[in-house]
């Protein structure tokens, strides 16, 4: 019943810490790591954000993974339970947010210095977005859509991008 409040309420204590661990990463950046996004990009970054996510729901509900795999169809349930301004709030927007501040600006940015190869972090992160989501339907799918914000940042260097990206 309080699942959607419950996670939100966790990104939300979430935000300060990343946004202190970014901006001190931020700042050994050069300043052509920190540019922002063109508006003439806003509308693929929108779509893009849009299509993959019909697309892999389009895939997950062909493939029949939500009935091979357990755990999907439970998450699901409890995410679309509580009420819709909740949701759009905190699993829309504010959950969103923290994890590409995380995933994206913390976990792939430091991936990409250790590693020396922009593939690699990539797919690292991605990865690690994958596990951290619990469940091999959802799994699959936050790999996919996680190396696409992965790129969209390493593409526009703000991680305005991934974000958008992942709020649509």
């Amino acid at each position: 019943r309080y699942t959607v409040l419950i996670t939100g309420i966790s990104a939300v204590i979430t935000l300060p810490p990343a946004l202190f661990f970014m901006r001190r990463d931020k700042k050994n950046m050069p300043e052509s790591a920190r540019r922002h996004i063109p508006w003439a990009a806003w509308p693929t970054l929108i779509l893009a954000g849009i299509s993959s996510c019909i697309g892999g729901n389009i895939i997950i509900t062909l493939s029949q993974l939500q009935y091979i795999f357990d755990g999907y169809e439970q998450i699901s349930q409890l995410l679309y339970s509580g009420s819709f301004i909740i949701q759009i709030i905190f699993i829309g927007i504010v959950v969103p947010v923290a994890e590409e501040l995380i995933f994206r600006g913390l976990i792939y940015n430091r991936a990409k210095l250790y590693m020396r190869s922009t593939l690699t972090a990539m797919i690292l992160s991605a990865f690690i977005f994958a596990v951290y989501h619990g469940n091999m339907v959802q799994g699959i799918y936050a790999f996919v859509i996680g190396f696409l914000m992965a790129y969209a940042y390493e593409k526009f260097s703000s991680i305005l991008a991934p974000i958008l990206f992942h709020i649509c």
